[in-house]
């Protein structure tokens, strides 16, 4: 029987940013890549970027989709898995997590920009009402 996994918080994760210590999650599995990054194609600064993170939405593409042998020849690096009772919501993912912020950005965002139209519509009914209420100008005189 093997043992079972070893379990890291995302901060434990999050502070394996460099080229001496670069660890990537994959959904909740944790990956040391430390002695990967000079072998990937796409180069090292690829990988140090996202380092700490969960690498999916790269591995799902775009710009590409990596290969099942990519996602074998990861397996190597395994170390274990994200604690996901740790820090808050038990049930959700870092990758949920980080959907839902991007998601409430969203809603602020969009919600910005109406307000942004909403005030350039009233201020064009302000103009529009000052022109209505001023006199003409008699221009002859």
């Amino acid at each position: 029987m093997s043992p079972s996994p070893r379990c890291f918080t995302e901060r434990e994760v999050s502070r394996h940013r460099t080229k001496d210590s670069c660890w990537v999650l994959l959904g909740t599995r944790v990956y040391d890549v430390t002695g990967f990054l000079r072998m990937h194609p796409g180069g090292e600064a690829l990988i140090l970027r996202r380092s700490g993170h969960d690498v999916s939405p790269e591995m799902e593409g775009p710009p590409h989709r990596h290969s099942e042998n990519a996602r074998r020849w990861m397996e190597q690096y395994y170390i274990g898995e994200l604690d996901r009772s740790s820090g808050g919501d038990k049930a959700q993912t870092l990758r949920e997590r980080r959907n839902a912020t991007e998601q409430t950005e969203g809603a602020v965002a969009d919600k910005t920009t109406d307000r942004k139209e909403e005030e350039e519509e009233e201020e064009e009914e302000d103009q529009s009402d000052a022109y209505n209420r001023c006199s003409p100008v008699d221009l002859d005189k």
